[in-house]
């Protein structure tokens, strides 16, 4: 497909993200990670940083860093997904929910649950960024 669209084009990277989906249920974590790191980067070096395509790759790779189990790798991933989803989609934007619940179940099995609540909270704010002024 990418022949026909171009490789740095959207529609190429839902694709593959699909496709990296699909290899990651068959129990491929490793390549569906290599092919959504490559969607991730590309998108982030074409779209604008609020695109919410880009976050959504970022919430799947996540998922197959979790499965690797680079659970640091994973929750920076999710930690920009979220932040975007929540800015550009809103808190209860379905997106952006399915975002907080898997920071909530990354930060509850490290056993941070007041963390993993704040991403659960139907009237919280994000989170402040470390070293960000409040």
């Amino acid at each position: 497909q990418k022949s026909v669209v171009g490789e740095a084009n959207p529609d190429s990277w839902v694709m593959a993200n699909n496709l990296a989906k699909t290899i990651q249920l068959q129990g491929r974590a490793d390549e569906a990670r290599q092919i959504l790191s490559e969607v991730v980067d590309q998108a982030s070096k074409t779209l604008p940083e609020d695109n919410w395509h880009t976050a959504r790759f970022r919430h799947n790779l996540a998922g197959c860093l979790t499965e690797l189990g680079d659970g640091d790798a994973a929750e920076e991933q999710l930690l920009e997904a979220w932040a975007v989803l929540h800015r550009v989609l809103g808190k209860a934007h379905p997106m952006c929910c399915e975002t907080g619940q898997a920071l909530a179940r990354h930060y509850r099995s490290r056993g941070q649950t007041a963390e993993a609540l704040r991403y659960l909270d139907d009237e919280g704010d994000p989170p402040a960024a470390e070293g960000a002024a409040s």
